[in-house]
């Protein structure tokens, strides 16, 4: 008689906080170069689309909350953050949750 007995393990790159305690912008520094991108807007949000790249580097400063359609939301002087403005025709930056662990919360 043979017994295996598995363990699952995953790595997530869960935060402490709820979702909800991200929706307000937080301050954070990258400590991982991340790639975001330039979203232009559609209506419906579905319609929106990719334009631009751009690389933050490492010791950037910048606020990211999350919202309903994109993992994070950029925000940060001198990129365009039109994401919750209602009109058509606006720019506003995302990054997704690559590389892991690619922030830090600043306090």
């Amino acid at each position: 008689m043979v017994i295996a007995i598995g363990v699952g393990i995953t790595n997530t790159n869960v935060s402490a906080h709820s979702f909800i305690w991200w929706c307000k912008p937080r301050e954070v520094k990258v400590v991982k170069p991340v790639q975001i991108s330039e979203i232009k807007k559609g209506m419906p949000l579905s319609k929106s689309r990719c334009i631009g790249h751009k690389v933050l580097e490492k010791g950037t400063q910048l606020k990211i909350q999350h919202a309903a359609s994109y993992i994070w939301i950029v925000q940060k002087k001198g990129l365009a953050n039109d994401y919750f403005k209602t009109d058509r025709h606006k720019y506003f930056w995302v990054a997704g949750n690559y590389p892991k662990h690619w922030y830090k919360l600043i306090k």
